[in-house]
């Protein structure tokens, strides 16, 4: 058992590296993209259609099949996905009134970030997951990912749509 859990958190550093570097490559990708002077909403749009592919992509497709394409898909999941993490944070200041900036950042940070995003990992292993197998006593790594790429889709699909009515901020100048 011991080689075995030794060879299952390796392979874990490794997806987790590749997440974690996709992620930064995301942070740079999006400061870059905001020196160019895209808008702000368009700038959204760059990371959020990429995602309607990648997190499903990823999850119901490659997973099964591992190697490096897997390993390539989930950095580029974690590219998209920080991407629009840090997005928010240089978004939502500009878009609230001055009064209000720290709170209402705060508020939608924590509560759309840390309460909602965090409730989909409960409802990805304890619903969906459980539909996904067939059988709630026998969930493999395989039913969880198509669960994680089904509920990825779906917050994929809902952050697109509410995208689409968020304001452009007022120009700084």
């Amino acid at each position: 058992m011991a080689p075995l859990d030794k060879e299952v958190k390796a392979v874990g550093n490794k997806v987790q590296f590749y997440q974690e570097m996709g992620g930064l490559v995301g942070r740079i990708l999006l400061a870059v993209l905001i020196m160019v002077g895209l808008s702000r909403v368009a700038l959204l749009k760059v990371f959020q259609v990429p995602a309607l592919i990648l997190l499903p992509l990823t999850y119901l497709s490659l997973f099964t099949a591992g190697g490096s394409s897997f390993m390539w898909a989930y950095a580029l999941c974690g590219l998209v996905t920080v991407a629009q993490f840090s997005y928010f944070g240089e978004y939502l200041p500009k878009v609230f009134p001055m009064h209000l900036r720290g709170t209402g950042g705060s508020f939608a940070t924590n509560v759309g970030g840390r309460m909602i995003g965090t409730s989909m990992a409960f409802v990805t292993t304890n619903l969906v997951a459980p539909m996904v197998s067939g059988d709630p006593t026998k969930i493999l790594p395989m039913h969880l990912a198509k669960a994680a790429g089904y509920v990825g889709l779906g917050i994929a699909l809902l952050a697109l749509v509410v995208g689409m009515f968020l304001p452009e901020p007022k120009s700084e100048e």
